[in-house]
Order: C-alpha cells, then sequence, then structure tokens
C-alpha cells in the first residue's frame, strides 16, 4: 500500500488476516505422543460405532473420544492398526512396506522411535517405486507432522514405532 508507513499497512493486514483451527472430526488425529504411546483421537463416525457397541443412549460426554496405543501402529485418516507387526525398528521388513503402500498413500510419514534412524533404502524404494513419498523421522515429529498433513487434507499414512 503506497504511501502508508509499514505500521499503517501491518495493522490493515492483520484486521484481514484471520486463522481459524479446522477441525478434523472425520479423520483420526493424535492428540499425544510421550516414549512408548500415542494417544489417538477416533473419528466421529468410530465414536458412535462404538456408542452402539456398548449402549446407543450413552450421553456424549461418556462416549470413547480417543485410544491409547502402545505398541507400534499405523495411522491414516480413516483407519488406525494398533498393534503393526514391527515393534522395534530393526524388525522393518519389505511385507511392513507393502502394508503401508496397501493404503494407497501420498506419503508415507515414518516414526523411528525416540531418535531419527534410517531404514535400509531398498525399504524405502519400494513405496518410491510406486509414487509414494517417504519422510523419515522419529515418532513425535511423525506425530506432529501427520496432524498437519491430515489438517490439509492430505492422504498420508503414519507408521509409528513405539
Amino acid at each position: 500500500m503506497a504511501g502508508m508507513p509499514n505500521s499503517a499497512c501491518d495493522s490493515r493486514l492483520a484486521k484481514r488476516m484471520q486463522f481459524t483451527l479446522d477441525s478434523t472430526r472425520e479423520s483420526y488425529t493424535i492428540r499425544a505422543y510421550s516414549p512408548g504411546q500415542v494417544s489417538v483421537n477416533l473419528p466421529v463416525y468410530r465414536i458412535q460405532q462404538e456408542a452402539a457397541a456398548v449402549d446407543p443412549n450413552l450421553p456424549a460426554q461418556s462416549r470413547i473420544t480417543q485410544v491409547t496405543v502402545t505398541r507400534s501402529a499405523v495411522v491414516s485418516a480413516h483407519r488406525l492398526i494398533e498393534d503393526w507387526a514391527p515393534q522395534a525398528f530393526d524388525e522393518l521388513r519389505a511385507e511392513h512396506f507393502d502394508e503401508l503402500a496397501a493404503f494407497n498413500p501420498e506419503i508415507v510419514l515414518i516414526g523411528c522411535g525416540e531418535r531419527l534412524r534410517w531404514p535400509d533404502p531398498a525399504l524405502i524404494s519400494r513405496l518410491q517405486r510406486q509414487g509414494i513419498g517417504v519422510e523419515v523421522m522419529d515418532t513425535g515429529a511423525a506425530c506432529r507432522t501427520f496432524n498437519i498433513l491430515i489438517a490439509e487434507q492430505r492422504n498420508v499414512v503414519a507408521a509409528l514405532l513405539l
């Protein structure tokens, strides 16, 4: 805005720029991570399924809205595998990467545990040859990145080693 002091320009822009948190209640999201466990928010449809299985008349505040996973897991927008076969980084095998490819994701986040470690490049290339992006990081970073990508409505899968 020509002729306006920077502070006046910044002030006018700030008034027009608003940010709101877009709730992703239709998808699994990660609520919390600490070494050895991940808390996953359930999507609305799963909350309703759980309630119907127990008692359809259960008040909303009494319904289960999250699960705590204490074994390695795979999370996507619409699916949660609470006990993924590799429980340690050294157990990663080709068949585990084939399981991830079956989700048909745009990107796979591999959370390697408390510290960053790189899987065998041959394992990663199994996904890359199919046009699937792969990001390797520690599990905490994978959880945070998963939520950001889910909020952007990206087709993402997080493989989390606990």
